[in-house]
């Protein structure tokens, strides 16, 4: 019985071992976060492509003092100051977009800007997101070989402490079992890269709403690039969430 212990829980660790490694593998393709350029722009376009870069430029622009809300019901931008010295060239294209369309609405402006050059460079630029990451198959065949036979066996030793009060079985073989259930089950589902990147950046930039309001103006474009429109909610610029399209 004993040996019969020791072979399982090895086979058992060796798969769990295996399993974190290709498990460390496949997340390597989410980029890290010290990979990505500090430019609010660039985090916009891995989170959101062009519309969400058009966004965060507006934003920021806004915040800038250059952009303010009028015409009927505040759909349409009118040019409230110059052009901000530390612009980007996305910015600039923006800015000048309106000058070409003075009197286009907010959305229009979004929908236009997309396809600007300076907006499409950034796009194209950004390395292409996997829709989903899964561990190799190869990886989990060990593992699944090695869940029944640890789980039996468990069961098994469980009942003879019960039945024949032989002694329980050790806290590694209760351990290893619970870790190879919980492998099991987080290893079979996909991983979503843009989803897992999504959470470290929230982490590492919460700010948003009230919390932007001492910021300068980049930090509002980052975290519109981050969090979304929903982020200028409860701020100055609150009214351009419904303005971009986006509807509570």
């Amino acid at each position: 019985m004993t040996d019969l212990t020791e072979l399982t829980e090895t086979v058992g660790s060796f798969s769990v071992y295996l399993a974190l490694l290709g498990l460390y593998l496949t997340r390597r393709r989410i980029p890290d976060l010290t990979s990505i350029p500090q430019d609010p722009l660039v985090t916009a376009a891995l989170m959101g492509g062009a519309e969400r870069i058009v966004q965060a430029a507006i934003a920021k622009l806004a915040r800038s003092d250059a952009f303010l809300l009028s015409g009927p019901q505040g759909r349409q931008i009118a040019i409230t100051g110059p052009f901000p010295v530390i612009g980007t060239a996305v910015e600039q294209a923006v800015y000048d977009q309106w000058a070409a369309q003075p009197s286009i609405q907010v959305i229009e402006l979004l929908k236009t800007c997309q396809g600007l050059r300076a907006v499409q460079d950034i796009v194209r630029s950004q390395p292409e997101l996997p829709t989903e990451l899964r561990i190799h198959p190869l990886w989990l065949i060990p593992l699944r070989l090695s869940t029944l036979p640890n789980l039996g066996l468990l069961g098994y030793r469980l009942h003879r402490h019960f039945a024949a009060d032989e002694a329980l079985p050790s806290h590694r073989t209760f351990l290893l079992n619970v870790m190879l259930i919980l492998f099991n089950l987080d290893l079979s589902r996909p991983k979503n890269p843009r989803r897992e990147l999504l959470k470290r950046l929230q982490a590492t930039y919460p700010d948003k709403g009230a919390q932007l309001e001492s910021k300068p103006p980049a930090e509002w474009a980052r975290a519109v690039a981050i969090h979304g429109p929903y982020a200028l909610s409860g701020t100055a610029l609150a009214d351009y969430v419904i303005q971009f399209g986006y509807f509570p």
